[in-house]
């Protein structure tokens, strides 16, 4: 396949296709491209999704309106500070996460995985323990882990 530049190349989004428009000076040629990713259960792609970090699964909400708030139904969260430069950035983070899943309409949790490599600010460990003894969790798995090691386990 030839090179084509990103200047040509056009992004039509369909419901459930995509096709691709490449213009050349002589003629358009089109190729349609099935999204299946999307075309599965909600149960399948939240199953998918507990396994990503929260980082990658709240970035998910740009891929389509049917995966906006996806990422707030699923049932395990981790977060893991190994993805941030800098530890106050991690729990700028896990904060916005932790607030928006409290107050907005989110599945119950089933697992909470948090790894800090660096000092835990008592305000996130405080809004970690709020979340977890909120209504909106069923959990079965609690991992806190903080620069010394494990710090809660259950």
């Amino acid at each position: 396949m030839s090179y084509i530049p990103k200047e040509r190349m056009i992004l039509l989004s369909m419901k459930r296709r995509r096709i691709y428009e490449v213009k050349n000076d002589k003629k358009a040629e089109h190729r349609e491209i099935e999204d299946r990713l999307s075309s599965l259960p909600d149960g399948v792609l939240l199953h998918i999704l507990s396994f990503l970090d929260a980082t990658y699964a709240d970035q998910t909400c740009v891929l389509s309106t049917r995966w906006k708030y996806l990422w707030k139904l699923i049932p395990t969260l981790n977060l893991h500070s190994e993805r941030f430069y800098t530890v106050k950035q991690f729990s700028k983070f896990a904060s916005k996460i932790l607030t928006l899943r409290l107050r907005k309409k989110s599945a119950a949790l089933d697992a909470l995985d948090f790894d800090c490599r660096g000092n835990i600010e008592p305000r996130i460990l405080k809004k970690i323990l709020n979340y977890v003894s909120s209504d909106n969790t069923h959990l079965q798995k609690l991992e806190i882990y903080g620069y010394g090691g494990i710090l809660v386990s259950l």
